[in-house]
């Protein structure tokens, strides 16, 4: 229902709901495909650091303050390297 009132015809409306459930041509993916398959790699470890909590705890506990900083600023490092290279001003600075 929210795609009748963002719509500003009918006909608009209806192509919208037609464009989700059907598939077109579009703009192609936003994301370049190495940062794609890198960030869908580190979410499988992660998943699987998770699911081993109890060891990966301990482990942590052990190491090092020193070294616990380089890896956080190491995985922010990677976070900048596989954001996405769109040069647009955030949203809520439109207004």
């Amino acid at each position: 229902t929210l795609v009748f009132f963002r719509a500003s015809s009918v006909s608009d409306a209806l192509l919208m709901l037609q464009r989700m459930f059907v598939p077109s041509e579009g703009f192609g993916v936003p994301v370049n495909e190495r940062g794609f398959w890198m960030a869908l790699l580190i979410v499988i470890v992660a998943h699987q650091l998770g699911k081993h909590r109890r060891y990966f705890v301990h482990l942590f506990d052990r190491v090092p303050t020193p070294i616990r900083g380089l890896a956080f600023a190491g995985i922010f490092t990677l976070a900048l390297i596989l954001s996405p290279e769109i040069d647009q001003a955030f949203i809520y600075f439109q207004f």
